[in-house]
Formats: C-alpha cells, sequence, structure tokens
C-alpha cells in the first residue's frame, strides 16, 4: 500500500510535471497556500524511505510548479487546495482503495504505476462544481471505490431471457482513465452462439442512507463478438418506434442493468451530464496517438509485411491491425466521443424512458446542476 508522504512525493515529481506538460491531460491550476507549501517543504526534508526500494526525493526544482505565482494560467482549469493535509489523505485512501480492487480482481498491478496514474487522471472525472469543492469531490471518489454493492457480479452471472436469448452480467474494475471504478459488462447466449453488447460504466454510494447507482456512460467494448442472428432479434426491442435512432446493443445493456438495479432495491439513478477535462484529454490522446502510429508503422514497414507469408510478417501483420483499430478508434474522435457521452446518452436515456414506464426523469440534482437525477419506481 502508498503511504502519505510516498504519494505526496509522487504527486510532486511524477504527476505534476506530467499535468503541467499536457503530457496527458490538460493542464490544471493547483493552488496550494502556504500551508501547503511547507508541507511540501517538511517531505523534502523528511523524505518517504522504504528499505530494498528507491524512494522519489523532492527538489527546490520540483516545488517551482508548485508556486501559486506559476498556476495562474486563464485558459486552464483551478483547484484551490484549502486542507493540504485532508487532502492527500483522500487521495492516499483512493490510491489504496484502487490497489486493493485491483487485487481483489485478480487484475495484476505495480503500486506505484497505479498511485501516478491515479494522481494524474482521477481529475478527468470532475464536472465544474467539482472544481470549486475538490474535497467533497474526492470523498465521493473514496465512497464509489469503497462501495461492494455489485461486487458479487464478479463472477458471470445469468439475469433474464429475451425471445429465447439467455442474458449474463459480470462487473470488471476499470483503468485509471475510465469514468467510473468499475463497468457492468454483458453477454448473450442462445444455441451457443454468443453476442456482446455495450457495457454500462457505473458507481455506486450511499446519500443519506440510500444507495444511489451514478451512470457516466454506455460504451462499446472496442472487440466485440457479434452474432447477427441475436443482433436481430434485438431489435423487436424497437417495435412500435418510429425512427428509432438508438441501437438495441445498448438499449438492451440498459434493460439489463435496471433488471440487476431492481434486484438491489436501487430506485434512484444520477447521470453526470459533463466531465470538465475529457474533450482535451482525447485531444491530447489523439495526437499522441497519430504521432505514435506513423512512427512505428511508416508506409514502407507496412509494404513489407506484407509482402512475404513470412512467421515474423504474419506476427506483426496481428500487431499492425490491432494498432490500426485503436487508431480509428482514437485518432481525430475527440468531437465524436463528446458527443457520445453527452447527447447519444442523453438519448439513449430518453428511449429508456419509453421502453420502461416504471423508469422516469425526475429533474436536476438539488445539489449539483450537473447531474440528471431518474427514479425508477417500485
Amino acid at each position: 500500500m502508498v503511504d502519505f508522504k510516498e504519494l505526496i512525493e509522487l504527486f510532486v515529481i511524477r504527476c505534476i510535471p506530467s499535468i503541467k506538460g499536457e503530457n496527458e491531460i490538460p493542464n490544471i491550476n493547483f493552488i496550494f497556500d502556504n500551508n501547503g507549501m511547507r508541507l511540501f517543504d517538511y517531505v523534502k526534508k523528511k523524505p518517504f524511505k522504504k528499505e530494498g526500494y528507491w524512494t522519489p526525493s523532492i527538489t527546490d526544482e520540483d516545488l517551482k510548479p508548485l508556486k501559486p505565482e506559476n498556476n495562474r494560467n486563464s485558459s486552464s482549469k483551478t483547484i484551490i487546495i484549502k486542507d493540504p493535509v485532508l487532502f492527500f489523505e483522500l487521495l492516499v485512501d483512493i490510491v489504496n482503495e484502487q490497489i486493493k480492487l485491483f487485487k481483489e480482481y485478480d487484475h495484476h498491478c505495480n503500486e506505484r504505476s497505479v498511485t501516478i496514474s491515479l494522481l494524474v487522471r482521477i481529475w478527468l472525472r470532475m464536472d465544474e462544481n467539482d472544481f470549486v469543492d475538490v474535497v467533497s469531490f474526492l470523498k465521493k471518489e473514496l465512497l464509489f471505490y469503497k462501495d461492494r454493492t455489485l461486487d458479487k457480479y464478479k463472477e458471470e452471472t445469468y439475469i433474464t431471457s429475451f425471445e429465447s436469448i439467455r442474458s449474463f452480467a459480470e462487473v470488471s474494475v476499470n483503468e485509471s482513465w475510465d469514468e467510473t471504478t468499475r463497468s457492468m459488462n454483458f453477454r448473450l447466449e442462445e444455441n451457443d452462439n454468443t453476442h456482446t453488447i455495450s457495457r454500462v460504466l457505473y458507481d455506486i454510494k450511499e446519500e443519506n442512507g440510500e444507495k444511489i447507482c451514478y451512470i457516466y456512460g454506455v460504451q462499446n467494448n472496442l472487440f466485440n463478438i457479434t452474432n447477427k442472428k441475436i443482433e436481430r432479434k434485438l431489435y423487436k426491442l424497437n417495435k412500435g418506434i418510429e425512427n428509432p435512432t438508438v441501437h438495441p446493443n445498448q438499449l438492451y445493456s440498459l434493460i439489463l442493468f435496471l433488471e440487476i438495479l431492481k434486484r438491489e432495491g436501487i430506485t434512484y439513478i444520477k447521470v453526470p451530464m459533463n466531465q470538465s477535462l475529457n474533450y482535451g484529454y482525447h485531444k491530447i490522446l489523439s495526437e499522441t496517438e497519430k504521432t505514435t502510429f506513423t512512427s512505428k508503422w511508416p508506409t514502407e514497414k507496412i509494404r513489407k509485411i506484407y509482402s512475404r507469408n513470412t512467421e515474423e510478417n504474419l506476427s506483426l501483420r496481428r500487431e499492425y491491425e490491432l494498432d490500426k483499430e485503436w487508431f480509428k478508434h482514437i485518432v481525430g474522435k475527440e468531437d465524436t466521443i463528446k458527443r457520445l457521452k453527452t447527447d447519444k446518452l442523453f438519448e439513449l436515456l430518453r428511449r429508456l424512458c419509453v421502453y420502461d414506464h416504471n423508469f422516469e426523469f425526475i429533474g436536476l440534482s438539488p445539489l449539483n446542476d450537473e447531474i440528471l437525477m431518474y427514479k425508477l419506481r417500485k
């Protein structure tokens, strides 16, 4: 597990340069007051030590990007840290919960790598209101990590049947670049044929004594298993709908997910409308992937691997095809991704309200006007 001072050192030495350099995510102004700078100075003088391990040590040069005068970029989002000890304690707890979750799901992880990745990317989950109160945001994330309500679906579980198609659900732990801590995945089966549909990115936490489910997205997997016969049957979900614009693979994922929530007695669903840094993140990702792909696969190399059917060329072709799929999925897609995460998601939820009259939109959250609220009547 990660130590308090160790995390502060990794934040200063590894994460701040990445964020300020916009290596992965757009720049953020981190505003620490005198108490924050004194905390950094204390860790610099009394660094974390662990026998047998390399441990980072903060220098004066490392602290320069965190000085208030270097965090005044008017085009960047700003996080004001009023209580630096609480801020880093919450980050320690979140990172250690992520590590614990990975281990529970038999997900191999390096604790240092998990720490750095999460410290760089967790801010991608923030909306505009979260930037006003970063402590509330971190407390919310910690509760998401700790919740175990649907972890019982860690093993694939039968849910229901539709048109003789059997449906199964399985929860998986997400990576730090995802909007949520977990995803619910669905597999359909008929006569030994398999068809996979979209995954639901969700989180759950208790509010005022009641479990609330947050849905952040309904996303296609990069590599799906498609069975045309099963998919054709799913189109019956659109019966009676003129000019349907929602794909049944996504609609059925939400139908199945609602069935799971009903079993758990969860009746309130919240849907965040915006993650402030998401568009900028995908723009950076697009440029990075374009540079990486063209450097790794110049035209001459592609011609060469398709010129002869040697074992090495066949292996390289498989690698190239995988990279090409990822390239097509990411490069130049920031506008499409934004639309899928907003307009298409809201359209899908409206369609679900038509399909299931027990699922209804009830308005904006009174505590955060960037969150839609839905009620699932019993």
